[in-house]
């Protein structure tokens, strides 16, 4: 259980499902789900609600917007070189998983903006 806030207390639920590399990728759901997470962080609808919305991922807006995570915010800002490279070693491991999996999604990546 975790507290917003707001103060209400909200139940974080178990992992239910997960993807495995044969799932296919439905843009009519994806849209449905991109509604909900607008009307999500507007206040306006409780994505556990949603059959369009994986639990897993109705739990992570939560916890944002419990963080006050804005996630239309665009806040960039250039890292020094020496913090960048040393950030670019701490995470070697990191990227050396993400980039062949972004890779592979890259359409589903392109086509969500």
């Amino acid at each position: 259980m975790v507290s917003n806030v707001n103060g209400e207390t909200i139940k974080l639920l178990p992992p239910k499902i997960a993807l495995n590399e044969k799932a296919q990728f439905d843009f009519k759901i994806w849209h449905q789900v991109n509604d909900v997470k607008h009307r999500f962080f507007a206040g306006k609808q409780a994505p556990r609600k949603s059959p369009y919305v994986p639990v897993e991922v109705a739990e992570s807006w939560i916890r944002s917007k419990n963080y006050g995570v804005d996630p239309y915010k665009r806040c960039l800002r250039q890292l020094p070189a020496q913090e960048s490279e040393n950030l670019l070693n701490r995470k070697q491991v990191l990227i050396a998983t993400a980039v062949p999996l972004m890779k592979k999604y890259l359409s589903l990546l392109s086509a969500t903006g």
